[in-house]
């Protein structure tokens, strides 16, 4: 069985075995992990070779999939089908697919409050995970900001529902974890600091603010909302 994991970093799996791929065979694999379906050959030779012309990289393509193949000549890796290029039936699934399905049940809103408080913690773990890290290429890099984007709205809902529902030790963590992707972003920050006060804790919600506070005010030359303002005018230190 191979298994290809892009979170948090590229890993290559044979029977439950790292398997080291050298470089132009992962950029490949990682390209056509990134999609949920087949990419068209083109297209792939292009983003590999993009200052070639097309027929020598659709040759360079050809060689290069068969060198990948010849890797586990047992089990295929990719699969070539009309045009197209995939991940061959031997390959699981990829688990960066799996957290976008997280996030977007997350952002379009189609789990039941219910069922996000009642759901384990270890359910979004994966909004927590970054993707491809030590990765450098363009595509990734916009692969990387969108992804952090997604997570970071996903994880700053999830904090407001858990803190609506009481679960305010849950709703810091996953307003914590979306303050890790981004300390500008100052959603969380009110989310933690209100979490806080729900516990009666003060002192770490005045804390969590003026660190907010001073953050902004060094960064931007900016100062908090009038909401988050307000919800620190209720804090008693």
């Amino acid at each position: 069985m191979i298994d290809i994991q892009l979170m948090p970093s590229f890993q290559f799996t044979h029977d439950r075995r790292p398997q080291p791929v050298p470089d132009l065979p992962r950029t490949a694999i990682i390209l056509v992990a990134l999609e949920r379906h087949h990419i068209p050959r083109t297209v792939l030779a292009a983003r590999l070779w993009p200052d070639v012309p097309e027929a020598p990289r659709l040759k360079r393509l050809r060689n290069l999939l068969w060198r990948i193949n010849r890797m586990f000549p047992h089990e295929a890796v990719l699969t070539v089908s009309q045009g197209s290029v995939g991940l061959s039936q031997e390959a699981g699934g990829v688990d960066l697919h799996t957290a976008r399905d997280v996030a977007d049940s997350v952002l379009r809103q189609t789990l039941s409050k219910q069922e996000i408080v009642s759901s384990p913690p270890e359910r979004w773990q994966p909004l927590r995970t970054p993707v491809l890290v030590g990765e450098s290429s363009d595509e990734v890099h916009t692969l990387q900001t969108e992804w952090n984007h997604s997570r970071l709205l996903a994880l700053d809902a999830l904090a407001a529902v858990l803190l609506a529902a009481d679960r305010t030790l849950l709703s810091i963590e996953m307003a914590s974890a979306a303050i890790k992707i981004d300390h500008l972003h100052e959603s969380p920050y009110r989310t933690v600091t209100a979490a806080f006060l729900e516990r009666n804790d003060n002192a770490t919600a005045w804390r969590v603010y003026q660190e907010y506070t001073r953050f902004i005010g060094t960064e931007l030359g900016l100062t908090p909302s009038d909401e988050y303002q307000a919800l620190a005018a209720r804090i008693r230190v």
